[in-house]
């Protein structure tokens, strides 16, 4: 069943001129689609063909508005392929991970998957799915960052912090 969706929705989204027909392609079969999701777990064959298939349909999640449903199915999937060999279709999963965890405020998540991602990534020197970084010139803080903190350092993990307590700044709410 996953094969199916890759076969026929794979990578679609992405480059289709006619994204709308086939998001409603995908949205009748969105139950079938879960399904597909949680049969992968039954096999060996079925954890690689749920990376690919979670890859695939990020975008899908994403555009539906369905992210928390797309992170779910993502974390499941990237769970279940921990003792595999690693593998393209695992790095691009957990890059489809950590940006839906983004999306939902998980960050520090967030930068678990990518930074793994990005790690897969390199071990099999695959630059397509290494996280692309910006690099500040050495002894600087980027831009609109001063001191360098971590806007995201904390968040998602319960500390009740404003956002402007997590970027440093000695400003209160009013």
């Amino acid at each position: 069943a996953a094969d199916f969706f890759v076969h026929v929705f794979g990578g679609r989204l992405d480059r289709a001129a006619d994204q709308r027909r086939w998001l409603r392609r995908i949205d009748l079969e969105r139950e079938n689609l879960v399904a597909a999701h949680d049969e992968c777990a039954a096999s060996r064959e079925g954890v690689q063909a749920a990376l690919v298939l979670t890859a695939s349909m990020e975008g899908y999640w994403r555009s539906r508005g369905l992210v928390n449903l797309g992170h779910r199915l993502a974390c499941d999937a990237v769970a279940r392929a921990a003792s595999c060999a690693p593998s393209r279709a695992h790095a691009r999963a957990l890059f489809c991970a950590g940006e839906l965890a983004y999306f939902i405020g998980h960050h520090a998540q967030a930068c678990d998957y990518l930074e793994r991602s990005d790690e897969l990534g390199r071990q099999m020197g695959d630059e397509d799915v290494q996280v692309q970084r910006v690099a500040a010139p050495e002894g600087s803080a980027p831009q609109g960052n001063p001191g360098g903190v971590d806007p995201f350092e904390g968040a998602g993990e319960g500390d009740g912090g404003s956002p402007v307590s997590l970027l440093g700044a000695d400003v209160e709410n009013t």
